[in-house]
């Protein structure tokens, strides 16, 4: 696995790998506990429906009637919702209050003309004249009702009310529209209303008499879903990883491995091409500096123009600089490598030592013995 995971990474999971894998401990419990709750727990939610949803709309179509034969237009031509009429030549203006309501709803249309007088935007004087006032059935959706407006009486009462009130205020005539209504389910009450202009030559109605009213029933109702097993599977795979990375962090935290191999696996793959593998005699009759790290004998080999040499047996690296050997081990001294402690070797190892004569008794020196004579054939062979 080691192989696998980059020496850097496996650094930090050293370091830290003691509280990651507490924290991922704690994240596997509760994406474990939302697991359970998301498979036991199906969603409740209220829901609000609108229904018996009726709608009841009125307007004023308005349409008159060509009475003159010297116009612009044939006499007896109806015009319809134009937005100019000539007060001579369609004298007389019908009114249609039109409703749409669901079929056998009642509808009461009530159409009234309301002068007033106003001074300083407040009104101090008015009066109001109902043209129609009518109660019918809505038929395929529809209720309609008529009244009729002559122009000519009406512009002679404005002209007299005009007269009286000169210099004092402004007039206004308006038509309003009230349309009642019951539908057998909801009972109202719309309005609407919109100047009608009379001036010397011409009238009209100055905007829209329209107007709207929507009736619903709100029911509310529980409804509940099935678990959602897809979440509960994925909160449960999520903690699965959750542990096992916790027990991956807790085997390589830094008290359950090596560290320092691990620093110098990372030396290891960045100073890659100035070190060599090999054997290195360990009697070599040379003075030894150790050093702190495996960068400080790469330095010393950049210096010297040198290949660092690594020694598997004992994991040793060296630059061998004339009569000087530059050398990191993370196991020990020179002397520790070159000879080991009978203690620290197996009961066959020390039976071989002991039948060779060194590192016994007998051997001079005491127990660890000396180097053999590097001119001695005999004892190196027995080595």
């Amino acid at each position: 696995m080691s192989d696998f995971v980059p020496p850097r990474v496996r650094l930090v999971a050293a370091r830290h790998g003691r509280q990651l894998a507490v924290a991922f401990a704690l994240l596997g419990l509760v994406a474990l506990a939302l697991s359970g709750s998301v498979v036991t727990n199906s969603a409740a939610t209220t829901v609000t429906e609108q229904r018996n949803v009726q709608s009841v709309e009125s307007t004023v179509e308005t349409s008159a009637v060509v009475a003159s034969n010297d116009s612009l237009w044939e006499a007896g031509t109806r015009l319809e919702n134009n937005p100019r009429y000539l007060k001579n030549d369609t004298p007389v203006l019908t009114i249609t209050p039109t409703t749409t309501a669901p079929d056998g709803t009642s509808v009461t249309h009530e159409v009234r003309l309301g002068t007033r007088a106003t001074a300083d935007g407040e009104v101090f004087w008015e009066e109001s004249e109902t043209l129609v006032s009518e109660t019918t059935t809505a038929t395929n959706g529809t209720a309609t009702s008529n009244a009729t407006v002559d122009i000519r009486e009406l512009d002679r009462r404005l002209n007299r009310t005009a007269t009286r009130l000169s210099n004092v205020g402004t007039m206004e005539v308006r038509l309003h529209l009230v349309t009642t209504y019951d539908t057998g389910d909801y009972v109202g009450e719309i309005t609407a209303t919109a100047p009608l202009e009379v001036t010397r030559n011409a009238y009209w109605v100055d905007g829209d008499v329209a107007a709207q009213q929507t009736h619903q029933t709100p029911v509310t109702r529980e409804s509940s879903s099935s678990p959602d097993y897809a979440t509960a599977m994925l909160l449960f795979a999520g903690s699965t990883g959750a542990f096992a990375a916790s027990a991956i962090l807790w085997l390589r935290r830094e008290d359950a491995v090596d560290v320092d191999a691990i620093r110098q696996e990372i030396h290891e793959r960045r100073h890659e091409e100035w070190i060599s593998k090999g054997a290195i005699p360990m009697w070599m009759d040379k003075d030894h500096v150790q050093l702190d790290t495996l960068e400080d004998v790469v330095d010393v080999a950049i210096d010297a123009n040198q290949r660092v040499i690594h020694d598997p047996r004992w994991d040793l690296f060296a630059v061998i600089e004339g009569d000087m050997i530059y050398y990191y081990c993370k196991n020990g001294s020179w002397e520790q490598m070159a000879w080991p402690s009978v203690d620290s070797m197996e009961p066959s190892n020390v039976e071989g030592i002991e039948s060779s004569g060194v590192g016994t008794e007998s051997s001079p020196g005491g127990g660890r013995g000396a180097p053999p004579d590097p001119d001695d054939e005999d004892a190196w062979e027995q080595l």
